[in-house]
């Protein structure tokens, strides 16, 4: 599969926390694409989608957002990751700066994202997910 997560632009920005996270993430989703590349998964191409987040004007740690996606289901497996791209209005190292944990709870033709953040957050970011 052509198409992996090698590197993201926010590595090696003197965060070694973040580093760490982002080395994980894309250790994940490289398993995950290789596991669909070699037959292990439904032989579908990988869909990766990325999706605006709001997280509002009152600076908190903790958010849960429904998205909406009719191809998920109540069984799928959503895997959610920073999108490095700049948001709306917002600056290109955002997500150098708030770590997060990201993850998901799948349902029908929706995901709930829950968003953990280092310190309080406001405004737009985005983010990349894959329903399996």
């Amino acid at each position: 599969m052509s198409t992996k997560l090698r590197n993201s632009p926010l590595l090696g920005r003197n965060d070694p926390a973040l580093d760490r996270e982002l080395r994980k993430t894309a250790r994940v989703v490289n398993a995950l694409v290789d596991s669909i590349g070699s037959g292990g998964g439904s032989g579908s191409a990988v869909a990766v989608t990325s999706v605006e987040i709001d997280l509002g004007s009152v600076p908190r740690r903790d958010f849960r957002l429904t998205i909406t996606d009719p191809a998920v289901t109540a069984a799928s497996k959503v895997v959610v990751w920073p999108n490095g791209t700049p948001a709306t209005g917002r600056g290109s190292d955002d997500w150098q700066w708030d770590g997060a944990t990201l993850t998901a709870q799948a349902g029908t033709g929706q995901f709930t994202l829950y968003a953990k953040f280092d310190g309080r957050v406001v405004g737009k970011r985005n983010v990349f997910y894959q329903v399996n």
